[in-house]
């Protein structure tokens, strides 16, 4: 994996197993509350891989260079020909302010994938 998407949610279909991505962007606009929120969905796909894993997720804001945001959860992948999804629900992610934030996904220490957005104010 090189790429993940960022959307705003997706929908699995129990029956076939296929997955809809619903609003893939690069643009996400923060909500309109005393905080600076973001939400969304990371989605990728693995493949190649057997055994036990970690997965780290980090959002870093690129105005200061600073990590702002980390996620880590273990996964297990148990067929080397198989693919699996990837998807990370982050929900009401405080950003400290509108601009460019990226997006960095690692398995056990090893770079995964990346993208990046852009936060801005509602009009």
């Amino acid at each position: 994996m090189r790429q993940i998407l960022l959307c705003e949610k997706l929908i699995f279909e129990q029956r076939t197993g296929n997955v809809s991505l619903i609003n893939c962007c690069s643009e996400l606009v923060l909500k309109r509350n005393a905080t600076k929120t973001v939400s969304f969905v990371v989605y990728g796909v693995l493949a190649d891989g057997y055994g036990t894993y970690y997965l780290d997720l980090a959002v870093r804001n690129l105005k200061v260079d600073e990590v702002i945001y980390r996620h880590r959860e273990p996964g297990l992948l148990t067929d080397r020909l198989k693919q699996s999804h990837l998807v990370i629900r982050v929900v009401e992610l405080l950003l400290p302010a509108a601009g460019r934030y990226d997006l960095t996904l690692t398995i056990d220490g090893e770079f995964a994938g990346m993208s990046s957005f852009t936060a801005r104010e509602k009009p």
